[in-house]
């Protein structure tokens, strides 16, 4: 469903005018001032990050989330993630079809909105890795026993 929006300060009917889809699927709208492209902007935040095209249990999850949250609204949000992927692995595969389907569709959406896209996960930080915190825990120990040798020592 494609839809049509005036622009401020064109007349209905007259001075305005709609080009057809260009080839990067943009739908232009041309006014007095010129072309104003109607970019697609279903998957993008406010920062600019294109996010990814959401999967077949994505699309369901979000509706049956919705659903969760009406029946109970004060359910902690991991409770209602924990009871969709039950209830997702529990559905036949006849009945994730549409949904399989959906996924697929806004893929391939998500293809054409952004033909340069590619997934770049960010690394996550390690907050130390265990060889650290062994050699730390060693170095820690081996001081607490020298200063307890030196103790016993002194008052000897």
């Amino acid at each position: 469903m494609v839809q049509h929006r005036e622009l401020p300060g064109a007349a209905a009917g007259k001075g305005s005018r709609e080009a057809p889809h260009t080839e990067d699927g943009e739908l232009l709208a041309a006014s007095a001032r010129g072309a104003v492209p109607l970019k697609p902007d279903w998957c993008k935040t406010a920062s600019g990050h294109i996010k990814r095209p959401m999967n077949a249990f994505m699309v369901w999850s979000k509706i049956e989330r919705r659903k969760i949250m009406e029946q109970s609204p004060d359910m902690h949000n991991a409770e209602i993630s924990k009871r969709l992927g039950k209830r997702w692995k529990m559905l036949k595969d006849t009945e994730k079809i549409p949904f399989i389907r959906e996924a697929e569709r806004l893929r391939l959406k998500h293809m054409a909105d952004y033909p340069d896209y590619k997934y770049r996960p960010k690394k996550k930080r390690r907050r130390g890795s265990k060889k650290k915190n062994c050699t730390r825990l060693f170095c820690c120990s081996f001081i607490l026993f020298f200063i307890f040798f030196l103790c016993n020592i002194w008052k000897n």
